[in-house]
């Protein structure tokens, strides 16, 4: 990964992490008889997979600053 994709796992981490605290705030703060409930707890299903994704790219990144391999897979081809 180069290191623009590193600041951008970096960043989009950030804005994930943030983004659920407060849709956990609001789903925890929303009773179950409103019906904006469903939607709430689905955006914040949808943004603890951005966090998961974002932050399986800082490791990578952690990884590839390391000099560790990452995931054991195949390697990037260069440029890649």
């Amino acid at each position: 990964m180069t290191s623009v994709d590193c600041e951008l796992a970096r960043l989009y981490a950030g804005i994930f992490r943030k983004l659920n605290e407060d849709l956990f705030e609001a789903y925890a703060r929303t009773p179950v008889s409103v019906s904006s409930r469903p939607y709430i707890e689905r955006a914040l299903r949808l943004v603890r997979a951005g966090m998961t994704a974002s932050m399986d790219a800082l490791e990578k990144c952690r990884s590839a600053v390391d000099g560790a391999p990452s995931g054991g897979g195949a390697a990037e081809p260069p440029g890649g």
